[in-house]
């Protein structure tokens, strides 16, 4: 679920398809969307054009994206430090 949440705050507003491809395409993916959306982290709305289903951060999720990104970033730079 962090990987959506990371892939998202990346990203934006993306179609499942999208998240899929970029995320995984586990069998399990809809239930973690669904999850996420339950805990108030991401909204899935139907586009009426296309009809794709769009996952959205919430307010909360981009909070909590935004600190998956600086802990992302930190590891990144502890590693590069490691190996020079």
């Amino acid at each position: 679920m962090i990987s959506i949440l990371l892939f998202l705050s990346t990203h934006g507003p993306s179609r499942k398809i999208d998240i899929y491809d970029g995320v995984s395409s586990n069998p399990r993916m809809p239930d973690k969307l669904n999850i996420l959306e339950g805990m108030g982290l991401i909204t899935q709305e139907i586009d009426s054009v296309t009809r794709s289903t769009i996952v959205s951060l919430t307010e909360p999720g981009e909070q909590i994206a935004g600190m998956l990104v600086a802990i992302d970033c930190r590891i990144k730079e502890l590693t590069t430090a490691r190996a020079d």
